[in-house]
């Protein structure tokens, strides 16, 4: 898995499960640009779910900065 090696390999810089770093050229020799956290379903939910009435939650696909196509949700939600 893809993923997998980029979030343990950035883990000991991110302490955090499921999250990565997205350079300029996708190296570790550029700036970084930003951190990546890859959610869950039971994840968004546990912190939608209290502050927001969810009207829907759909699984879907994007094209990421490097052009990788990865999985998501879009959710629409109201306070």
């Amino acid at each position: 898995m893809r993923y997998k090696e980029r979030y343990d390999k950035h883990f000991p810089i991110t302490k955090e499960n499921w999250t990565f770093i997205v350079t300029e050229d996708g190296t570790s020799n550029t700036k970084e640009i930003y951190r990546v956290h890859h959610y869950t379903r039971d994840e968004l939910n546990n912190l939608l779910i209290p502050r927001f009435n969810i009207k829907s939650f759909n699984n879907t696909t994007f094209t990421s900065y490097h052009g990788n196509i990865v999985n998501g949700f879009i959710i629409f939600a109201k306070k």
